[in-house]
Order: structure tokens, then sequence, then C-alpha cells
């Protein structure tokens, strides 16, 4: 759900490149998802 609200904002004019607080539990994954692939 973050991921398509995320690709819905630039459309908006918000060009943020996070959604919220980052988890440092996550801190060595890739929590950015393949959507920025799949749109390219």
């Amino acid at each position: 759900m973050a991921n398509f609200y995320m690709a819905l904002l630039p459309a908006a004019g918000d060009g943020r490149k996070t959604f919220g607080e980052h988890d440092l539990a996550f801190k060595d994954m890739d929590t950015a998802g393949p959507l920025a692939k799949i749109l390219a």
C-alpha cells in the first residue's frame, strides 16, 4: 500500500523518496521495493 501511495505522490507534486520513518531493524534490507523498476 505504501509503494502505491509513493507512486502517486509525484503526480501530486510531492517528490518524497521514502514513506514514514525508517526502521533501523531493516537497515541491511532493501526496503524500496521493485516499484521503480516496474514503472521504468
